[in-house]
């Protein structure tokens, strides 16, 4: 019996938002499309290659292996690869206990595979509507807002905000009225509340729980990557925000504007995870921009869509490794034995350069899938362990790998 598999619409916002997914979603990249991978035809290669029938995502789908959800959860690229590499001897013996053809992939399907997996944490997680409740008093929102004829006036009445609301939504509205809400707060000398974890999902929970219009379902695409960077630098965050060290203004004395490099912050969080980022850290912003003599940016609930898509990708890809640690491995973990260099008269499996040009070209993870149970199979009839790697050694490794030179351009010279 097939299981039915997790379809990507998933809710935005405690059950009333869907994403609906185009496919140009990350089709192109900053770079290279194929190295970013698209997840919209990522969920299409899960559900295609039977990964439903062994993996859930968000608790739909097979048991045998983990949640694929938690598995993608705050991984890079090389992070996703390492477990793949890691778990792949228990996959084969599983396949083959429960009689599975081992599927083969293209590095097309793997790249777009791996940005599923890496985005499905971009999506909400329904809130509480009780916990949402006491956050919404003990936040002191209440004081602002009412609900049902029950809190302050000062602020507009929530009794319709949460009728067909999403995340992204509450996101564009804290943006666009927080300015406003900050300068009533501080008049009145209210302390200004701060979020964490799931504490606004929770509160929207809420708010569209206690909704006066009956809640209607609303489809918002989750963003594109793409997109989201030339949102970045139209609307100037690179005034005050680097990324992996570009951008950012220096001002006469040699000092940077205030706002960290957002490479080293991390943000991959779902939507209300990071309006609450936003909230936490929108007074500063606001400041800065105002004592600047700038103005504060409009975002439309799209554009937000898109830049949240862009900081999320922004660690999707690790920094380079160390080449001559990878070096070391290479010989160490016994990948020697097998690969070695192109001139040797045999070697059992694809030379070293080989393996380099496989890793400049992203298509590393599915030479791995697809030739891991040949892989497993040869290190046992030569009683070869099967060597575990750490996140950092993997990112060494496959660093190592990309530097060789080509061999063609070698025989070029």
């Amino acid at each position: 019996m097939k299981i039915k598999p997790f379809i990507l619409g998933v809710s935005l916002a405690a059950g009333s938002v869907a994403f609906a997914f185009q496919p140009s979603l990350l089709s192109g990249s900053m770079n290279d499309p194929l190295q970013q991978g698209d997840p919209s035809r990522g969920r299409r290669v899960y559900v295609q290659k039977d990964c439903v029938e062994c993996h859930a995502v968000m608790g739909s789908g097979g048991t045998i292996g983990p949640d694929l959800a938690e598995v993608g959860k705050g991984r890079s690229h090389h992070r996703l690869v390492t477990k793949l590499w890691d778990h792949l001897p228990l996959m084969v013996q599983s396949f083959a206990e429960e009689g599975m053809v081992w599927p083969e992939v293209s590095d097309e399907e793997m790249a777009d595979l791996t940005a599923y997996l890496f985005y499905l944490n971009f999506f909400d997680k329904p809130g509480n509507y009780n916990l949402g409740k006491q956050q919404f008093t003990q936040k002191g929102c209440v004081n602002c807002h009412s609900i049902g004829g029950s809190g302050a006036q000062i602020g507009p009445a929530l009794d319709k905000f949460g009728s067909s609301a999403s995340s992204l939504d509450l996101v564009a509205r804290m943006w666009s009225h927080g300015p406003a809400m900050l300068r009533s707060q501080r008049d009145r000398n209210v302390q200004i509340p701060k979020f964490q974890g799931a504490e606004v999902a929770d509160i929207l929970a809420y708010l569209k729980g206690s909704s006066m219009e009956a809640t209607r379902t609303k489809f918002q695409r989750p963003g594109d990557q793409v997109l989201g960077r030339g949102i970045f630098e139209e609307k100037q965050c690179a005034l005050c925000h680097a990324v992996k060290g570009e951008g950012q203004v220096v001002a006469a004395d040699g000092s940077k504007v205030p706002g960290p490099d957002l490479s080293n912050v991390n943000l991959e969080r779902s939507v209300p995870e990071f309006a609450g980022v936003l909230w936490n850290h929108g007074p500063m912003i606001w400041d800065t921009l105002i004592q600047r003599g700038a103005a504060i940016p409009p975002f439309s609930v799209d554009e937000i869509a898109d830049l949240l898509a862009y900081l999320y990708f922004i660690d999707y890809h690790d920094e380079n490794g160390d080449a001559a640690k990878g070096e070391e491995l290479f010989a160490q973990r016994s990948c020697v034995e097998c690969h070695l260099d192109q001139s040797a008269a045999e070697s059992p499996g694809p030379s070293i350069q080989r393996l380099g040009e496989v890793v400049k070209y992203e298509s590393f993870a599915a030479g791995l899938w697809n030739h891991g149970p040949l892989m497993l199979e040869k290190m046992e009839s030569e009683t070869i362990a099967w060597p575990n790697f750490t996140e950092e050694e993997m990112r060494n490794l496959t660093y190592y790998l990309g530097q060789l030179p080509d061999p063609e351009e070698e025989e070029d010279e």
